[in-house]
């Protein structure tokens, strides 16, 4: 998570952003569930975290960043905590632009003209794919017998 991301000049000032990249760090669904939504307490922050700060600084800041709404914090039976980002963008999907509708008789369609007899077309009269034959039985291609008869 990059500081400079961050929009909220609250947060930045808070002095909360360094927990908020740790919980972003160990988020680990896309609901925002921190540490598998298992409970945890802060002396788990300060095990794993190696820079962490004071348990009270890290109350202060988690306190900060629920006051903020950047996180839920729910109080568990044994003592420990349970924190869910609400802003988090570590597993946001990206938004697709918006579907844009195709006319269904928009662009005009320029006509097919008919074509009087294609297959005799396709040679002059005088030349037929037939007609030329080479010597050991095989046919030669119409391009080859007209650069045969230049020649």
């Amino acid at each position: 998570m990059n500081p400079a991301a961050i929009e909220s000049r609250a947060l930045v000032e808070s002095g909360a952003v360094p927990l908020l990249m740790f919980l972003t760090d160990h988020q680990t669904d896309a609901s925002g569930l921190v540490y598998y939504g298992r409970e945890f307490g802060y002396a788990w922050i300060r095990s794993n975290w190696l820079a962490a700060p004071s348990e009270r600084t890290l109350q202060r800041h988690m306190a900060i960043l629920k006051k903020l709404g950047e996180v839920e914090v729910r109080r568990e039976f044994h003592g420990g905590i349970r924190v869910r980002l609400l802003k988090s963008a570590k597993f946001a999907k990206a938004i697709p632009p918006p579907a844009v509708q195709l006319p269904m008789f928009g662009a005009k369609v320029t006509p097919i003209r008919p074509v009087e007899k294609p297959v005799e077309n396709l040679w002059k009269s005088s030349e037929s794919p037939l007609s030329n034959t080479a010597t050991d039985g095989g046919s030669v291609p119409p391009r080859m017998a007209a650069e045969r008869s230049k020649k």
